[in-house]
């Protein structure tokens, strides 16, 4: 199975007072980790402004030119790539998979089959924007399927969002 991946780098970053794809872990920022090959296909922008992150998700899955679209928001420093093998596991033709705590569902660190475009669009073109509700919707129409961390496996879905959050 083939994948394209895209990190989601776009946010305001209100919270944190500066760009958060711009802070640097071990000197290296967080849009481009060491060993990471380069960008090939560019930066993409949001179609809906303030449309939130369902707007970078949407841009990127128009573009992808492979059945699933891997999504790691730029803000989720302790996801590696063994995150997305586990992932991946699940997938199959027009199926991707999401991670589910007792919190809800990690829509920023996932795999979502191409064809979640056409939900992504009818979404934004209705005001919802919601993350949650639309990966609720994929699972329901069995796009998506679920990955149930334990409590022990929440901290690698720990996010960067303010400057306390990195110390």
């Amino acid at each position: 199975m083939n994948f394209s991946g895209v990190v989601l780098a776009g946010g305001k970053s209100s919270r944190m007072g500066r760009n958060k794809a711009l802070l640097r872990i071990d000197g290296v920022c967080l849009v481009q980790t060491p060993g990471q090959r380069a960008l090939t296909r560019g930066v993409l922008r949001d179609t809906v402004r303030d449309a939130g992150p369902l707007a970078g998700l949407h841009a990127a899955l128009a573009e992808c030119r492979s059945g699933h679209l891997a999504v790691v928001a730029v803000d989720l420093p302790n996801i590696e790539s063994a995150w997305f093998a586990r992932l991946a596991k699940l997938c199959t033709p027009g199926v991707g998979a999401v991670a589910r705590t007792r919190d809800g569902y990690e829509p920023l660190a996932a795999i979502y089959p191409s064809d979640a475009l056409a939900e992504a669009k009818a979404r934004l073109e209705s005001g919802r924007f919601a993350l949650q509700q639309f990966v609720a919707t994929l699972i329901r129409r069995k796009h998506l399927r679920v990955l149930r961390l334990s409590h022990s496996e929440r901290w690698q879905l720990a996010n960067w969002n303010t400057p306390a959050d990195i110390d």
